[in-house]
């Protein structure tokens, strides 16, 4: 996946979610514009989100091992998902769709949150403590 940063400055999006892969050593992969992967520093993504966060208030990083990320860039926005360690893309799945439903009915960010860790408790994927909610230090 890549990151576009011209993206987020025409769209100033409300919730930018990451899905894809983190590395054992807590970093976030991203293909750069010839497809080669490589993995992006903590301190590039929060540097990111402290210059895009006037109207970013929520970042869910869909991937394995971001929880370090998370803290990080939970210095500059409101609201940050990040996995405390590897996740199933079945498990990741299950929570992303609770999550954004309840979100799209109205529920705040932590109750959508915790909708989407039940999801994974409901479909017995013994995952539902991977992900993190993380709030503007």
């Amino acid at each position: 996946m890549r990151l576009n940063k011209g993206l987020l400055l025409r769209h100033k999006p409300d919730i930018v979610h990451f899905s894809g892969h983190g590395s054992s050593t807590s970093e976030i992969i991203l293909e750069d514009d010839y497809g080669n992967s490589h993995p992006v520093s903590v301190r590039a993504l929060s540097q990111l989100f402290s210059i895009l966060k006037d109207n970013i208030c929520c970042v869910v990083l869909n991937a394995c091992y971001s929880e370090k990320q998370a803290q990080a860039i939970a210095q500059h926005i409101e609201s940050i998902v990040g996995m405390s360690k590897g996740i199933t893309d079945r498990a990741a799945i299950s929570f992303a769709t609770a999550f954004y439903q309840a979100l799209g009915y109205g529920r705040d960010v932590k109750t959508a949150f915790d909708l989407g860790c039940v999801q994974i408790d409901m479909k017995n994927l013994d995952e539902q403590d991977t992900p993190k909610l993380l709030t503007l230090s």
